[in-house]
């Protein structure tokens, strides 16, 4: 079974130009992916940014990295055949031993004043694999965001984001509201290794973001908050196949004393997905209602100076198809925090959205564990699971499973080098012809990947936190 032919370099025209003002946006603007930033594990002392966190008691206001790694992989495709594996990522379509090389720059500033504050972040990194020749996979993120307090009532924020990738995969839409929650769990964001995962389809996608909400205390104990949400990707392989999403939100919320509080809460969203021949598939509707009573700060209970629980329940009455259907939803975690560098945490988390490729919304449940700290002052150990269920559309539907686990090993050379090695096994069933981007039902692949990687901060301005 022979590869198929890719260009030499995945940036379409639309994508380089999006790329052209991300790059140059980042000699004075922002850098790092949202998702990256949320799994910023605890690590302090002088090895801190090599393995990707920041001391906890610094406060960074402008920093840029730089990255760099050469690696080795070896994955075996247990299912399915090579012969069946032909519109999948070239990287995953045989067993066997290949090696590829990756580098990425970031960068990210804050401005915090008195009734205001700004943030700008961007990533910009490529990588090349030996198994897909001379091809360089390029992926760009960038985000922004402002805050203002107009009033001592009235509080103000708008934010954007833009992104391009060369590949499609199911956790693409996580930033999305309203979309699955994230698959992959545990990975050290830094590793190269960690984009590996599900099976990806071959397919170019730029997505575009932008959010705005408005907060005011109409008394001493209530509050009022409206939030409006846009978000799109579009594939630019299959040029008018997409997914674009909008929401807007109104909460209200009283204060019964300093830690308890009653909220109520209504959601509008509206969905469309579109399909390969331009045509679009009809709107789907979601109107969110929600009452809850919440102790401590917003569903956050500290059960020890250590562990703290976070629980989010809501309700949501769906339109589809000329039908109401009723939905309870919501996200449980608990973390607990040991050892100085240590995080042990398990999550929850029950949602229903869109993804490309399904024709109908995605009824999902995901539950979640990780284990990462520092097993010595140079070596850091992460360990992630998760598995995911779901089902395919309302009522007697069909369904689907993805299951991922890894554990990563880092060893710090130095302050700026360390050596690294991974484990991943990843699982995806879905039902025969329910995913119109990839034919193949089921995928399962396993790989070890090890390598050195590098880090060199160019320069980096902070404050201590009080």
């Amino acid at each position: 079974m022979h590869s198929p032919t890719l260009p030499r370099v995945v940036v379409p025209p639309a994508a380089r130009q999006l790329g052209r003002g991300l790059l140059a946006a980042a000699a004075s603007l922002a850098v790092c992916a949202s998702a990256a930033s949320a799994q910023t594990p605890r690590v302090e002392g002088p090895f801190s940014g090599l393995f990707g966190g920041n001391p906890a008691n610094r406060q960074i206001l402008q920093q840029f990295d730089l990255r760099g790694s050469l690696f080795g992989v070896y994955q075996e495709v247990l299912e399915p055949s090579e012969s069946q594996l032909r519109d999948l990522d070239p990287r995953f379509q045989r067993s066997g031993t290949f090696g590829g090389a990756s580098g990425g720059a970031s960068y990210q500033y804050q401005r915090i004043a008195r009734r205001a504050s700004f943030f700008t972040r961007a990533n910009a990194s490529g990588a090349q694999y030996t198994v897909s020749g001379n091809t360089v996979a390029v992926m760009l993120d960038a985000s922004s965001g402002f805050t203002s307090q107009l009033s001592k009532q009235i509080s103000f924020g708008v934010s954007g984001s833009a992104g391009y990738a060369p590949f499609y995969n199911f956790n693409q839409l996580t930033s999305a509201p309203g979309s699955l929650p994230n698959a992959p769990i545990g990975s050290d964001q830094i590793l190269p290794g960690a984009g590996f995962g599900f099976g990806a389809a071959y397919e170019p996608n730029v997505n575009l973001g932008a959010s705005t909400n408005l907060s005011a205390n109409l008394t001493r104990k209530s509050r009022l908050s409206v939030m409006g949400d846009y978000r799109t990707i579009w594939l630019t392989k299959s040029h008018s196949y997409g997914y674009d999403t909008a929401m807007a939100s109104a909460n209200y919320s009283y204060s019964i004393t300093r830690q308890l509080s009653v909220r109520a809460g209504y959601r509008r969203e509206i969905s469309t997905l579109g399909s390969p021949g331009g045509g679009r598939q009809p709107s789907y509707a979601r109107n969110g209602f929600e009452v809850g009573v919440d102790y401590g700060d917003a569903l956050t209970l500290a059960l020890g100076r250590r562990t703290t629980l976070r629980v989010a329940p809501s309700a949501s009455v769906v339109r589809w198809n000329n039908s109401t259907y009723f939905r309870v939803n919501g996200s449980a975690s608990l973390t607990y925090n040991f050892a100085r560098s240590w995080t042990a945490a398990a999550n929850y988390t029950r949602d229903l959205g869109f993804m490309i490729g399904f024709t109908q919304p995605i009824l999902s449940d995901t539950a979640g564990a990780t284990l990462a700290g520092m097993l010595a002052k140079r070596v850091r150990l992460t360990n992630g699971v998760s598995w995911t269920h779901g089902r395919i559309g309302f009522g007697d539907a069909p369904t689907l499973n993805w299951y991922t686990a890894s554990s990563s090993l880092s060893v710090a050379v130095n302050r700026r080098i360390a050596i690294f090695s991974q484990y991943s096994y990843s699982v995806y069933d879905v039902p025969p012809g329910s995913w119109s981007l990839v034919s193949v039902s089921r995928f399962a692949r396993q790989a070890v990947n090890v390598g050195l990687t590098a880090y060199v901060p160019v320069f980096s301005t902070g404050r201590t936190r009080r």
